[in-house]
C-alpha cells in the first residue's frame, strides 16, 4: 500500500471508531440506531472491497459481525451491545495499527 493511501485508511479508521461510538449515545437517548448501524455494515463490505488486505483479515470479517449482533439485538441488551462496541474499536484500533500509519511510519 503506497503511502498516500496507507494515510487514507488511517484517517478512515479512525473515524470509524468515532462513528461506532456514537451508537451508545444514540442508544442511550433511545434512537432507532438500526439504520446508523446497517450504513456503518454496509460502508464496511464497500471498504472492505476496496482494500483486499483488509478484507480477509479476521479482524475485519469480526467488526462485521459484531455490528450485526448490534443491529439484531433487542434494547434490553444494553450491557451485551455496550461490550460489543467497545470490542469492535479495539478492533478498529487493532487494524488501524496494522494497515494505517503507526507513529508517522508505515505498516
Amino acid at each position: 500500500m503506497n503511502e498516500r493511501f496507507t494515510g487514507a485508511v488511517d484517517k478512515y479508521l479512525n473515524a470509524l471508531v468515532g462513528r461506532i461510538f456514537k451508537i451508545l449515545p444514540m442508544r442511550e437517548k433511545n434512537e432507532d440506531i438500526l439504520p446508523y448501524v446497517r450504513g456503518i455494515i454496509d460502508e464496511l463490505i464497500g471498504f472492505g472491497w476496496l482494500i483486499d488486505a483488509v478484507d480477509s483479515d479476521p479482524k475485519f470479517i469480526s467488526i462485521l459481525a459484531l455490528l450485526k449482533f448490534v443491529s439484531e439485538s433487542s434494547a434490553s441488551d444494553g450491557s451485551a451491545i455496550r461490550a460489543t462496541i467497545f470490542k469492535s474499536i479495539t478492533l478498529c484500533n487493532k487494524l488501524r495499527a496494522e494497515y494505517g500509519r503507526c507513529d508517522g511510519g508505515i505498516k
